[in-house]
């Protein structure tokens, strides 16, 4: 580090030019060169430069300020680019709600739109919210309070913020401000409720002083005249920016300061576009991102026309400047888009020839509209500015508007006929849900359709005689139409989403060149698809849970672009395809199809295709083309009990990472290697190997799934698996619960990370564990090497124990080991079920000093318990959380505390809170060091920790 430049120290720094000799919780001396300052200020965090700061002037404390502020204040939000004036107004709505004062106070923030609210807002709550137990900054209320449930999930993220993460779910409004109440009103909390319109969302959310604790602060933005009757009586008026600050933040956007000397007519242009802006930040905003790189000339045309002081208008001027492509998916995004995901919106308007990509980048550059978590937002008034043209475009007939978007327009344009040939895009989008009853010509007028969205509205009427062929996205779910209209061929259609709906069937050789994607996902009355010869371009085809499909025609297992295929759930379906060749399929699901008996051929490589599923399929064998999947990595056959083999060619999956065979009794070997590639004969027969013959690796020449880490074989009637220590080197998860034949575990691969044997009644002998941390299996004896030991009682909740650790422990290379034993007693006769509270778990704690080191929480892996079990497991003291990545010095005590999680089971009687249940085990809760995985007893005995002799170790 560079000599000027001192590291963050934990006490008081000595006293220097720029110090303090005051001493702080966290005092910080930040001494930096130049390039250091100027990379930090970037980043949005205030430094200071040691030769700027006065000399004799306490600095300490603002030092302290900024960094409590930037870097340990986890709750820290983002507020503005340019902070012109922001300093002055925070400091006086803190007089306003005085923080030192014990009382609760709700304070509202009133002012017009693109005053700065939200702004003003943010920066209070990130001076404050390190004063208070807990903090909520809820934004945009009045959007996100819109959609059904919308307030209900308001209210779970209120509880999540001020909780810190604690998981508390409500499930309607009225018990969320039940539970707000009772958690939060003996907490100090800080918390802002931003952009309220309603009184709903008010009384659902802070609906009283007397549900927060003492010294609590509540601050509600709105532009709306509500505060008053939320009684809310200290009402603060945001203040728009007085000239000098209007200069500063105009000129910001533009690069310059006011003490840059500038040309007389740039600094009179600018003086009048503040003027023009009449104190508003987000007018200056957007006009001071406006005239960058244009001449005087060019802006004083934009101006001539444009002296009204009303807002809109003067928001107008950039609308006005804009291409009109650009204008076009302004408005769609003002009208329909906001908060929707950038990727979907670029994806559906694109399919409108709008150039989306580029019309996104003006509008950002423009500051028309802002991006963040990849969804698309604008400032209230420029919505409002976007449906205010639409508006425009026919005040009195809503039929002849661009776009219809209000729910009372919609109802009354599609129950009355009155959409015409200008109407390009609706959404349907209710308040409350509503019904609109369709007629046969309710689209009969509207011939350049663009966009039909629906949102919530839901619609009757079986029929109409005409959908337009112009649209490019058609969302409609619960749609109740039958069949499409005779002379519907929308040759521009980019996505069809009609799930839930009531479609039979498709429509006959529908050719739509541009469509890319198809959901019909749960429309029980659909029988059978169209050919899709005439949808070449097809990337998406979801087709789960329709329980009336028998026949998917054949064409669309040649869609040369088709990436996903899903067919879940389609219970009736018995025949799929007799061959596919779908060189871009990433993943194909079947799962589900309970009644399909053969697995399709597969012609030619299919490299791309990375996941598959077909469990619970009634498939009792996969064809040797199976080994032309050469990309796949997951391979899912979960409840395939008619499945009595698998072929060799197998084996030439070799990228093959995730192979689930849960529940196939019938399958009671692995295939040997096949005998010849697969890419030379498709047809040939796959030998079987038997189970119990283990193969080596000069018989294989190679590993035969060498990326294999995870097999699943629960539930199986494997009697042995010899063969995996030399077939699957990368195996990292073993899961055999359940494989009553099971007799024998030999050596496992080498990354062996876990491995479940529950049930395994069988099972007699494992030999070497290799590098396995957690095993289950069944038993109920305590190894003798195994001192330090406590039973855990029906009674007790806990068990605790003490470890004495020498001053000249070596802590590489060694680890703590845990052993479990789960014991029927004379009243919990097996097997016990466990109810939908989930599995039986134990925690355990390691402490050194009194200082909680590590934290391990163990399922024992089963719903039903079949039998006593015995639990191990081994962690490195190298992956525990040691302060400053170094071990603790003597003298130290090592103590470990248990805590075991039983949830209810069925027909046993309770007690202890529902915890722990009487007559159910004895569990013995066992700890000890050592220096490696067990292996076999001697290599043990030499690294063993005793709680009763510390004079063994060295």
């Amino acid at each position: 580090m560079d000599s000027n430049t001192t590291e963050l120290l934990g006490a008081p720094s000595p006293p220097s030019s720029s110090s303090s000799t005051n001493s702080w919780t966290h005092d910080v001396f930040l001494s930096f060169r130049d390039h250091l300052h100027k990379n930090l200020v970037q980043k949005g965090i205030r430094t200071f430069i040691d030769d700027e700061l006065p000399r004799g002037e306490e600095i300490s404390q603002n030092i302290v300020n900024e960094i409590s502020l930037q870097v340990l204040n986890d709750t820290h939000i983002n507020v503005a680019k340019y902070q012109v004036g922001i300093e002055a107004r925070v400091q006086d709505l803190h007089k306003v709600l005085d923080v030192d004062g014990n009382d609760v106070r709700m304070v509202g923030i009133w002012g017009n739109g693109g005053i700065g609210k939200t702004t003003l807002a943010k920066a209070v709550y990130n001076s404050l919210a390190h004063m208070f137990e807990g903090s909520c900054f809820l934004e945009n209320v009045r959007e996100r309070s819109i959609p059904y449930g919308g307030l209900v999930d308001l209210q779970n993220l209120l509880l999540y913020e001020i909780l810190r993460g604690k998981e508390i779910r409500v499930t309607s409004a009225d018990k969320g401000i039940n539970v707000i109440k009772e958690r939060l009103s003996r907490k100090k909390v800080l918390l802002i409720v931003d952009d309220v319109d309603h009184l709903d969302q008010s009384n659902n959310l802070v609906g009283g002083c007397d549900w927060f604790g003492l010294g609590s602060r509540i601050i509600i933005t709105t532009r709306e005249h509500l505060l008053t009757c939320h009684r809310v009586s200290i009402i603060y008026e945001a203040k728009k920016l007085n000239y000098h600050e209007s200069l500063d933040l105009f000129f910001s956007w533009n690069g310059f300061t006011r003490t840059r000397n500038l040309d007389d007519d740039y600094v009179e242009l600018a003086e009048f576009v503040v003027d023009y802006a009449g104190g508003l930040p987000l007018a200056l905003k957007v006009l001071g991102s406006h005239p960058c790189g244009r001449s005087i000339d060019v802006w004083h045309d934009a101006l001539d026309g444009a002296l009204h002081s009303d807002i809109q208008k003067t928001l107008k001027i950039s609308y006005d400047a804009l291409e009109d492509l650009v204008k076009e998916v302004f408005l769609d995004i003002a009208c329909f888009f906001k908060g929707k995901d950038m990727n979907n919106v670029i994806s559906i308007l694109e399919g409108c020839d709008l150039k989306p990509k580029h019309a996104i980048e003006v509008l950002v550059e423009k500051a028309l509209i802002y991006i963040e978590q990849n969804k698309i937002w604008m400032h209230d008034l420029l919505e409002e500015l976007g449906r205010g043209i639409v508006h425009q475009e026919s005040p009195n007939e809503l039929g002849e508007r661009s776009r219809v978007w209000f729910h009372e327009d919609v109802h009354r344009v599609l129950t009355e006929g009155t959409g015409t040939n200008n109407v390009k895009g609706i959404i349907a989008k209710c308040l409350t849900p509503d019904d609109i009853c369709l007629s046969d010509d309710s689209f009969s007028k509207i011939k350049n359709l663009r966009l039909f969205i629906n949102v919530n509205a839901r619609f009757s009427g079986d029929h109409v005689d005409y959908l337009s062929n112009e649209l490019r996205f058609l969302h409609w779910p619960e749609c109740p139409l039958q069949v499409f209209p005779f002379t519907f061929n929308p040759r521009k259609l980019v996505e069809l989403n009609m799930p839930c709906s009531r479609l039979s069937q498709l429509g006959e050789g529908l050719k739509v060149a541009n469509l890319k994607s198809i959901n019909l996902e749960t429309c029980q009355f659909l029988t059978k698809t169209s050919n899709f010869y005439g949808i070449p371009n097809l990337e998406f085809l979801n087709l789960d849970g329709c329980t009336s499909l028998v026949h998917v025609d054949p064409s669309v297992g040649f869609l040369k672009k088709l990436i996903r295929l899903s067919l879940k759930g389609c219970c009736k379906l018995t025949i799929l395809l007799k061959s596919i060749d779908l060189k871009s399929l990433e993943s194909f699901y079947l799962s589900g199809c309970q009644k399909l008996e053969n697995f399709p051929e597969i012609v030619g490589k299919m490299e791309s295709l990375t996941w598959m599923d077909i469990s619970h399929t009634a498939i009792k064998e996969l064809p040797s083309s199976i080994g032309y999947l050469t990309g796949l990595k997951t391979l899912l056959l979960l409840g395939c009990e008619n499945l009595t083999n698998l072929p060799g060619s197998i084996y030439d999956m070799k990228q093959l990472k995730v192979f689930y065979l849960r529940g196939c009794p019938k399958l009671v070997a692995f295939p040997n290697q096949s005998t010849s590639e697969v890419s030379k004969s498709a047809e040939s027969v796959p030998s079987m190997l038997p189970a119990n013959i283990n193969i080596s690796p000069d018989s294989c020449g190679s590993l035969l799934l060498p990326n294999l880490e995870e097999l699943d074989v629960k539930g199986g009637n494997l009697s042995e698996i010899n063969f995996l220590g030399t077939l699957h080197s990368a195996l990292r998860i073993l899961d055999l619960h359940g494989c009553n034949k099971l007799v024998e575990i030999p050596e496992l691969p080498p990354k062996i990370g876990w491995l479940d044997a529950c049930d395994c009644v069988s099972l007699e002998r494992f030999l070497k564990l290799s590098n396995i941390l957690e095993f289950v299996f069944p038993g109920n004896e305590v190894p003798k090497r195994f001192i330090c030991h406590k039973d855990l009682e029906e009674v007790e909740r806990y068990c605790e124990f003490y470890m004495e650790i020498p001053e000249n422990f070596k802590w590489q290379n060694r680890g703590l080991a845990l052993y479990a034993a789960v014991k029927k007693t004379q009243d919990a006769p097996y097997p016990c079920y466990i109810n939908n509270n989930g599995s039986p778990y134990l925690i355990v704690e390691f402490f050194v000093n009194e200082k909680r080191i590590h934290l391990i929480r163990s399922d024992f892996g089963s719903t039903i318990l079949e039998s006593d079990h015995v639990w191990l497991y081994y962690i490195p003291f190298c992956e525990m959380e040691f302060d400053e990545s170094a071990y603790p010095k003597p003298p130290f005590k090592c103590r470990l505390r248990a805590h075991l999680v039983m949830p209810e089971y069925e027909n046993v009687s309770t007690s202890m809170e529902g915890l722990i249940h009487e007559g159910t085990s004895k569990r013995e809760i066992i700890g000890e060091d050592i220096g490696s995985p067990v292996e076999d007893d001697e290599d043990f005995e030499d690294d063993y920790l005793s709680c009763e002799d510390d004079e063994e170790l060295d």
